[in-house]
């Protein structure tokens, strides 16, 4: 990994390209910070903050003022290569957007939005059954598994549960404007959240930037 950027989904819009309409996802990021440089077995590794607090403890706020920022609610880890660009910042700079460009491709991870128990109907697509004529199915689930033989169910089945609130990372997605001025950055597509959400963009590990 060359690049990385913690920064907040704002919303979305479009813009043109030519005479394309597309549709873009505007993140901001105007105070991530590069806290730390290490090596964690070997390999480089950068400690970044992001979203200025002033709710921290003794311990957390000494991770910051150690180097001369203020403190950040967030604080996480990424390993790098040995030619990442972050590697040349000094420990308390403030990483912009600036350090994308425009058309690169860039992987974004968020934490999709929590829509609790569901069943098979929203969170699997399942069709459902007839509704009339005392069909009595309705949207269960139906049937799930099987007679004398296995006489079980198989594993990873779908079924009702838990929907959402977990981490997902969208793939090559493009950068379609940088306006480093108000560090903001315009990607194209939809990103995993909801507004105000964390968002992690890396470069694309797959794909041709």
């Amino acid at each position: 990994m060359l690049k990385v950027l913690m920064a907040k989904k704002v919303g979305m819009t479009r813009i043109y390209d030519g005479d394309e309409a597309v549709p873009v996802t505007v993140v901001e990021s105007p105070d991530c910070v590069l806290v730390r440089k290490r090596t964690v077995n070997g390999r480089p590794s950068v400690q970044i903050g992001f979203e200025i607090s002033d709710k921290l403890n003794k311990p957390q706020e000494g991770q910051f003022t150690s180097v001369g920022v203020k403190p950040r609610r967030i604080l996480k880890e990424f390993i790098v290569s040995d030619d990442s660009a972050l590697l040349e910042l000094d420990e308390g700079t403030e990483i912009n957007t600036d350090i994308f460009e425009e058309g690169e491709l860039v992987d974004v991870s968020g934490q999709t939005k929590g829509r609790g128990f569901q069943g098979v109907m929203k969170r699997w697509n399942f069709s459902g059954g007839p509704s009339s004529h005392g069909g009595r199915f309705g949207r269960r689930t139906g049937s799930i598994g099987n007679a004398a033989d296995p006489s079980r169910v198989y594993p990873n089945k779908k079924m009702p549960g838990q929907y959402g609130n977990d981490n997902q990372t969208v793939e090559n997605l493009k950068i379609m404007k940088v306006v480093a001025e108000e560090n903001l950055i315009l990607i194209s597509g939809s990103v995993p959240g909801a507004e105000d959400g964390l968002l992690i963009i890396r470069n694309a590990r797959k794909g041709e930037n």
